[in-house]
């Protein structure tokens, strides 16, 4: 979800079996964008080839009607000879309700921060993103910078941008005063 809209991440599992990797695309869709959409499978197909594992597209929307949307799959080929199909995995509000309880935040942090995208149009927002902010302070600071990034992407242009910035600017500058106290 950076500028294009567009993550990419490379997943392998902790395990001896080094075949159990999978490439996930994370792709935030604000609206209905047939020139997009279209170029899904692409992607997938694409990073099938050059990392030789699965893909998953999962696609978060922060409205409904696009999350509607976003599950109609893409066929390409001609009429009455399918070549391919592409259904891709979609978060909205619909299916992925608001997290707004810091200690359920706390406790899947990555879910939170997918939570606080597709509900980033609701009227809690600023409770939903005030239990993120509390959770990242439980994890590493480097995840915890990675995952702000994203939910910074992902609230552009809603009014929860301006709420998130806000708090991460206090949580920021709590850490730098506490930091110089205890030096």
């Amino acid at each position: 979800m950076c500028s294009s809209d567009l993550s990419v991440l490379l997943a392998e599992f902790l395990v001896e079996d080094s075949e159990r990797r999978y490439v996930m695309l994370v792709e935030a869709q604000r609206s209905d964008n047939k020139e997009k959409k279209s170029r899904w499978p692409y992607y997938v197909a694409y990073l099938h080839d050059k990392y030789e594992c699965p893909v998953a597209l999962l696609v978060v929307c922060n409205d409904t009607a696009t999350a509607r949307w976003a599950r109609e799959p893409v066929s390409i080929g001609l009429p009455g000879a399918t070549e391919m199909t592409l259904t891709a995995s979609v978060l909205g509000p619909d299916n992925l309700g608001p997290v707004t309880d810091p200690a359920e935040a706390a406790d899947d942090v990555g879910l939170a921060v997918l939570a606080a995208i597709t509900n980033s149009k609701s009227e809690r927002i600023g409770d939903i993103l005030e239990a993120l902010a509390e959770a990242l302070d439980t994890i590493d600071t480097r995840t915890a910078e990675t995952l702000a990034d994203l939910t910074a992407s992902g609230l552009y242009g809603t009014d929860g941008q301006m709420i998130w910035r806000m708090l991460m600017t206090t949580s920021r500058s709590e850490e730098h005063t506490s930091e110089l106290q205890s030096h």
